[in-house]
């Protein structure tokens, strides 16, 4: 055996942990964007929901107390597993209005908000692959 072919397999050696430890870290890398994404995306969701609340004009209630605005929060964590993003209220008369009753129509303002901010999450998230790519060429 030459000293070129036991340079060749020391590198072979060294270049096959290099891969191993980049592996072992996506997770953790893929874990971190989604986390940040997720985050980002929920205060999307909260600052619609809140805007949507507060809009004036006839298909709409005004705005008596701006108690429903201000209980509108968000909760970003882990969930079996899962990063979870959730953005809501405790007002009991919420649901009332955004999915109405016998007595006034839907006055919708959290769904509308998910509809708006749904696809922008998405293709946050489909762009994760491009965060995922940069990060394994590092």
């Amino acid at each position: 055996m030459s000293a070129g072919q036991k340079t060749q397999v020391k590198m072979e050696i060294l270049e096959s942990r290099k891969l191993f430890e980049k592996i072992n870290g996506m997770p953790k890398a893929i874990n971190s964007g989604m986390r940040e994404i997720v985050y980002k995306h929920t205060l999307m969701l909260e600052r619609e929901a809140k805007l949507n609340v507060t809009k004036t004009g006839e298909e709409h209630p005004q705005v008596q107390t701006g108690r429903l605005r201000s209980s509108i929060t968000h909760e970003v964590g882990i969930e079996r597993g899962e990063i979870t993003g959730k953005v809501g209220t405790t007002v009991s008369y919420a649901p009332l209005l955004e999915f109405g009753t016998a007595h006034h129509p839907p006055y919708a303002w959290l769904y509308p908000a998910l509809e708006k901010i749904q696809p922008i999450f998405m293709k946050a998230a489909y762009g994760l692959r491009n965060y995922i790519m940069d990060w394994w060429h590092k």
